[in-house]
């Protein structure tokens, strides 16, 4: 997932002093997991890659080790459908939901 961070400096209610220059071209990615019993995990990979995705199933079992774990993904084809992903989780027995292409609607992250 991509988060822009870009303002609409149209209008703004500021009791500061107002901000002269807003960055634009910034980009972020953010690996998020919204978590049925309240606890969440966000994180901020540096690169959008499958070892850096690998990483975050592993963390995910480290924090819950006993529970039954499935992760909904979106189409993000750069790490989420990697071969290398799918073994990682198979072995650390995480389930992989695929959500089908430009389906904001069925993921339930996106209603955060």
């Amino acid at each position: 997932m991509t988060v822009k961070a870009n303002a609409n400096t149209t209008r703004l209610w500021s009791f500061d002093k107002p901000l002269k220059k807003v960055a634009t071209h910034v980009k972020a990615k953010v690996a998020g997991l919204y978590c049925i019993n309240g606890e969440n995990l966000i994180e901020s990979p540096e690169k959008n890659k499958a070892e850096d995705f690998t990483t975050f199933l592993r963390r995910i079992r480290e924090a819950n080790p006993e529970k039954r774990i499935a992760v909904v993904l979106d189409n993000s084809r750069t790490q989420h459908h990697a071969k290398k992903v799918k073994k990682k989780a198979e072995k650390l027995n995480i389930s992989l939901i695929y959500l089908p292409p430009y389906s904001p609607d069925l993921n339930p992250i996106e209603n955060i």
